[in-house]
């Protein structure tokens, strides 16, 4: 970690705030991860993407420009961590001007009584370390799901890395705990670590979110396999097809992955989600990847929840011409055409590939969005690409697409 050059400023006053102690690093990706702190002085903020970066060479022409969350929604007079990424292979910047983006609202609803908690940690091949946790609600209040974000500070105070990370189930009642898992690089610099914790909240007056526990005979096409993964550490995936055998729309499930490490610790899936909502009969892909010390995961249990869509949130589409080709580390390139047979115009698509080995059982998946230009009309078409990483030998894909 080091310090922006003295072009950058590290603090730049603004109408809704001010933007604190930016600092920089690179990324094995070829990408810029800067980090500071966001001090909010206008109205109460939701969580998102509220601040901005224009990135300008040493001729003061625009490069590019990038925005970036904020940890969680946040009241006036508070402050709180924010990360804004520079895509790898853009050219390295002379000054930034920063701001804040974010439109104020009269009520950022943000959930209380939460507190976070590391139970157990594992190396990854790539050096970072797993964290898997916990949120706890303390309050007598009910939300619906629970978001993560951890800020690691220097000795000065300073901010060096920031990660955010959904947990992985989606009831969080009074006194229930909910687990997540985030991996992060985290440099020697970094002396503490802190917590901002979120949740959701069901404004007063709008109509309460119905959580369903999915069954496991909803879960089909499922493969789960453990491996040895970084220095000492042992790694669980589990991939399966979820279907949707009621009567209602559901919204995005979630495959909630939990364990044991060898110590007993509890250990959490990270979820790969297809953000797209199952009509009845329909079905989507679920998948968990899990890391712990030692040589053995022990105890795993994979649940699934659902939220009930009660309106629309995305359609379901054709997809054509799919067609998958390996890469030269093993990814599978998968490409195809969406065409929009919604009947209205989309302005966002979203993408969802799984890949089967030969059984029919499902060992990969991953999912992209699609913003065209203008939207994609009715009937209009697109081309996606995504990469998947299989975890055994690949034989087929299917692609789902909505928007």
């Amino acid at each position: 970690m080091k310090k922006l050059s003295v072009l950058v400023a590290a603090v730049a006053l603004l109408s809704a705030g001010c933007i604190l102690h930016v600092t920089h690093y690179q990324r094995s990706d070829g990408s810029t991860v800067y980090v500071g702190e966001l001090y909010n002085e206008g109205g109460p903020l939701n969580a998102g993407n509220a601040v901005q970066g224009k990135f300008y060479d040493a001729s003061g022409n625009l490069i590019t420009t990038q925005t970036g969350s904020i940890c969680q929604g946040v009241n006036p007079k508070s402050v709180i961590p924010f990360k804004v990424v520079l895509p790898p292979g853009t050219a390295a910047p002379a000054k930034v001007d920063w701001s804040v983006v974010a439109t104020p609202v009269a009520n950022a609803y943000l959930a209380t009584g939460l507190e976070g908690s590391i139970t157990s940690k594992a190396m990854s091949p790539d050096g970072a370390t797993w964290f898997s946790g916990q949120i706890k609600n303390t309050s007598s209040n009910s939300y619906v799901g629970g978001y993560v974000c951890a800020a690691w500070y220097d000795a000065a105070g300073n901010v060096v890395r920031v990660q955010q990370a959904t947990a992985n189930e989606l009831g969080l009642g009074p006194g229930a705990s909910i687990p997540f898992a985030m991996p992060e690089t985290v440099p020697p610099e970094a002396t503490s670590m802190n917590f901002f914790l979120d949740a959701g909240v069901v404004p007063p007056g709008t109509t309460p979110v119905t959580v369903l526990d999915i069954p496991g005979t909803s879960y089909t096409h499922t493969s789960q396999k453990t491996f040895a993964f970084g220095s000492g550490s042992t790694a669980r995936v589990s991939f399966g097809e979820i279907h949707n055998n009621g009567t209602q729309a559901i919204h995005a499930p979630l495959l909630s992955s939990t364990a044991r490490d060898a110590a007993g610790e509890l250990v959490a899936g990270d979820p790969s989600t297809c953000p797209l909502d199952v009509p009845p009969g329909g079905y989507t892909f679920g998948g968990s990847l899990m890391a712990a010390p030692g040589a053995s995961i022990t105890g795993a249990v994979d649940t699934i929840q659902a939220m009930v869509a009660t309106k629309a949130i995305s359609t379901m589409i054709s997809t054509s011409g799919v067609q998958m080709q390996v890469t030269a580390n093993g990814v599978e390139h998968v490409t195809g055409t969406v065409t929009n047979t919604s009947g209205r115009s989309l302005v966002l698509v979203g993408v969802c590939a799984g890949v089967y080995d030969a059984s029919g059982a499902l060992i990969g998946t991953n999912a992209t969005a699609l913003k065209p230009t203008g939207g994609l009309g009715a009937g209009q078409s697109a081309s996606f690409a995504l990469d998947v990483l299989p975890f055994g030998t690949p034989a087929s894909v299917n692609v789902l697409a909505g928007g």
